[in-house]
């Protein structure tokens, strides 16, 4: 009997190895199929020397065309890293219709509101955007060294900013009611190259004409004495400023339209991009 309950004993501690042993495979089998997954979804995070970024690649990206990629310069309004990192997540799939409309790669930034006026992050913009080339070039993706811009609100105002910045790096931009006034059009030998699109609703009356960090005070000062207080007169005005530096410059105001952005103006959007 002793020998019997001896053996059943054995037979039942065997079941429970060979069990343990069948969830430890099914449990690396999931791991690795997530890995997998993880390292070619539609939407990677990259951490470089200088900053981070999130970069979504659209299925229609074609890898035989020489794909220009869409930076969208958002920053975020969070204080914790990570949360930062969800906000520029969050933007990522705001603008994944118009990136998939126009089969570019996206590149958003984690970049803090609290960094807006440092001069660093227009350099740090443009090394992510060449580590950005790098990466979708190792894998078989042709991307053309110059980048289109696009840029709504704050967002906008600051793609104005980088843009006479690095006009050597930019093919197209698109910027939406930069805030009252975009940035100061800089002379450049590459500004003839470079086609922008502004654009507004006729009824949006945002404003940062009196807000730091996107002016100081005595910018703030110099052009609410300058400018007109209507905000489609005052695009109008910086699109005739931009016209004399060079640049190809298209207009475009939305009548009854507010501080947003419709279906139509997303596919005016690409339509200018893809033109």
């Amino acid at each position: 009997m002793e020998i019997k309950d001896d053996l059943t004993e054995d037979i039942k501690g065997l079941k429970k190895y060979v069990m343990l042993i069948m969830i430890i495979v099914i449990a690396v089998a999931g791991y690795t199929a997530y890995q997998s997954a993880f390292r070619d979804p539609a939407v990677r995070f990259f951490q470089s020397d200088r900053g981070s970024y999130y970069l979504y690649l659209p299925e229609s990206t074609d890898h035989e065309t020489e794909n220009p990629i869409l930076i969208h310069p958002f920053f975020g309004q969070e204080e914790d890293q990570e949360d930062l990192e969800d906000e520029a997540s969050r933007q990522i799939r705001t603008m994944q219709v118009i990136a998939d409309e126009i089969a570019s790669p996206l590149l958003v930034p984690v970049f803090s509101i609290d960094d807006y006026q440092d001069p660093a992050k227009a350099e740090i913009l443009a090394e992510l955007f060449h580590d950005a080339r790098n990466e979708l070039e190792e894998i078989n993706y042709k991307i053309a060294d110059k980048a289109d811009l696009f840029g709504f609100g704050e967002s906008g105002h600051y793609a104005s900013y980088w843009l006479n910045q690095y006009p050597e790096l930019v093919n197209k931009a698109v910027i939406g009611s930069p805030g009252g006034w975009p940035a100061e059009p800089q002379d450049s030998e590459y500004n003839n190259d470079i086609s922008i699109l502004f654009f507004q609703g006729e009824e949006d009356d945002f404003s940062l004409l009196d807000q730091e960090p996107y002016f100081n005070e005595s910018e703030q000062e110099d052009l609410q004495e300058r400018l007109p207080e209507d905000p489609v007169e005052r695009l109008n005005q910086a699109v005739e400023a931009y016209q004399e530096a060079g640049f190809q410059v298209e207009v475009k105001i939305y009548p009854e339209l507010d501080h947003r952005i419709t279906m139509e103006v997303n596919e005016d959007i690409a339509a200018f991009i893809n033109n």
